[in-house]
């Protein structure tokens, strides 16, 4: 059996030398040991949220024309798409027993630097969603001001933005 040793402590040479870990989201403004033990890799790029969909066209059509993201790849019942550097992979397909059926709750968390940026790129488009569609800004107890937006298949994608703590 092989067995694998993980070093725990310090980010690596990045944090042993005082400097701020890469930001992968969120707030540059975050110190880097807010990644706490992880050890940040050479290797892995991001995790990258799979949405199923019953209806890609759809799903494409409101996610590029109403959110602001880039269709990078597309096959049939494939897409992966992409905002500023944060990205989704999409899958239709048209059972709903299927394991992947939309999620109605946080499956989709957007980090953000500034919140009122990406208000002032969509708000007019949000503006003509249906009633409950979208939520927010709204100022979380645990420190983040997030817009939620549910999309027409019942996803729903937040961008968040940190906040000073109380």
């Amino acid at each position: 059996m092989n067995h694998v040793s993980v070093k725990r402590g310090p980010l690596g040479a990045s944090a042993r030398k005082g400097k701020r870990a890469p930001s992968f989201g969120g707030s540059e403004d975050r110190p880097s040991e807010w990644l706490g033990n992880a050890r940040v890799s050479d290797n892995t790029i991001q995790i990258t949220p799979f949405m199923h969909v019953a209806d890609l066209e759809a799903a494409l059509l409101f996610l590029t024309e109403t959110l602001g993201f880039v269709v990078r790849h597309r096959d049939a019942n494939y897409a992966y798409i992409e905002r500023e550097g944060a990205a989704i992979r999409m899958l239709e397909h048209d059972d709903p027993d299927e394991f992947g059926a939309p999620h109605r709750g946080f499956a989709y968390y957007i980090d953000v630097r500034d919140l009122g940026r990406v208000l002032a790129e969509l708000g007019p488009k949000l503006a003509g969603l249906p009633p409950g569609d979208v939520y927010g800004p709204v100022d979380q107890p645990y420190n983040q001001r997030e817009l939620m937006v549910r999309a027409p298949d019942g996803n729903l994608l937040v961008f968040g933005q940190a906040i000073g703590r109380n």
